[in-house]
């Protein structure tokens, strides 16, 4: 999976790290079980600190997208699917809401919101189709 960080970018560089994996495993790039790239390694690829991509890797533990294996290091959990509940329904609310406000305050109507709500998770079917 190529991974590019956009260091003129205002999104932070951990945020830039966390998505594009998050996509890779969305799409099926990142399988199951697929160990990833060493602290140090990743870091040294992507040319940003060893600290950024571990903070990235906590964070993506935390939320159930990653185990840690003491011989493999980080790997995609393989149980990922099974972990839709009520509280990430409540969650995916909350990080909805600021997006959903902004758009209406800058006029867009629900159907324009949803159709690229529609786009973008229709990319990501395509992605795991084309494997």
């Amino acid at each position: 999976m190529l991974i590019t960080i956009d260091l003129q970018s205002e999104i932070p560089l951990y945020l830039q790290l966390k998505t594009q994996l998050i996509k890779g495993i969305a799409t099926g790039e990142l399988a199951e079980g697929e160990p990833l790239p060493s602290f140090r390694q990743l870091s040294a690829d992507l040319g940003i600190n060893m600290l950024t991509v571990k903070k990235t890797y906590d964070q993506l533990k935390q939320e159930g997208y990653l185990t840690m294996h003491r011989q493999k290091g980080a790997v995609v959990n393989g149980q990922l699917h099974a972990r839709m509940t009520d509280q990430y329904v409540l969650t995916l609310k909350q990080q909805l809401a600021p997006f959903i406000t902004e758009a209406f305050c800058y006029g867009m109507k629900k159907a324009q919101f949803t159709a690229i709500c529609n786009a973008l998770y229709e990319e990501l079917e395509e992605g795991k189709e084309n494997d």
